[in-house]
């Protein structure tokens, strides 16, 4: 059965098992829909508001209804159209997203029934990352894939980031904290790999000792640097796709490769 880590971030996922790795976009083919939805919805309150001029004050605010009443609302067939239009728009954009959850799941259950990942905090993340969350539905993702692993006879194992400390996390056991903005670890053994793929690589030697979840170091030293290759070959993979030209967000690949992708 073996086992397998991932790492979602906002427009990422990698996942690393003990013969496999992958790194790409994550809901990659979810059709990207927000311009035609804000076009809709700026059309419904345009016509929302043409329809029902005394329901607003001067400044464009609308007026609060008089207690134990409710405001009559007149909706145009214009607008029963453009709602109709709307709810279509969010109707494919789920059927898609749920199509690629069930794919990536798929692929990394294959890779191992039992997966470990670290516990998003869902409100940090869609404070940072609102427009993603919105689209990819990471969470949604996460329970789909639970559900998928237990159907398969492993379980999906989250576990806090406070004390495992994944990101900062050097095989050499070096603790060098980054910046958000920095999507490559360098760490001063010389390691160097994209920090979404080497996020997960540790997330295999994650043990659970009396309640609290720690990074079992030893581990990771000897994991980590057999693992380096198929980290490599991952980056590798999305390289030869964006020579496409859809470049993977937040990858942080180097001016180095984005020019030599480009010619």
């Amino acid at each position: 059965m073996g086992k397998s880590s991932i790492d979602i971030g906002p427009s990422t996922i990698a996942a690393v098992s003990e013969t496999d790795a992958f790194l790409e976009r994550f809901c990659a083919s979810v059709p990207d829909l927000q311009q035609a939805i804000r076009r809709i919805q700026r059309a419904m309150d345009r016509s929302r508001r043409g329809s029902n001029p005394d329901h607003y004050h001067r400044d464009g605010t609308v007026k609060k209804a008089t207690p134990g009443k409710r405001l009559q609302w007149v909706l145009t067939t214009g607008y029963l159209r453009l709602r109709a239009r709307l709810r279509e728009l969010h109707r494919v954009q789920a059927a898609d997203r749920r199509t690629e959850h069930g794919k990536l799941a798929n692929h990394v259950i294959a890779m191992g029934h039992t997966v470990l990942a670290e516990k998003l905090s869902d409100p940090a993340f869609q404070r940072m990352f609102g427009q993603s969350v919105r689209d990819r539905a990471p969470g949604a993702f996460m329970d789909h894939l639970r559900r998928k692993a237990a159907s398969a006879g492993g379980e999906g194992i989250e576990f806090p980031t406070r004390t495992t400390k994944l990101s900062p996390s050097c095989p050499c056991g070096a603790v060098v904290k980054k910046p958000l903005s920095q999507r490559w670890h360098e760490g001063p053994c010389g390691v160097c790999a994209q920090r979404d793929g080497y996020r997960a690589d540790p997330g295999l030697h994650v043990r659970e000792s009396h309640g609290a979840w720690m990074l079992d170091t030893q581990s990771d030293r000897e994991g980590g640097y057999a693992l380096g290759p198929l980290l490599e070959q991952a980056v590798s993979g999305v390289r030869q796709s964006a020579k496409g030209g859809l470049w993977p967000v937040r990858l942080g690949l180097r001016a180095r490769d984005r020019a030599a992708l480009s010619r």
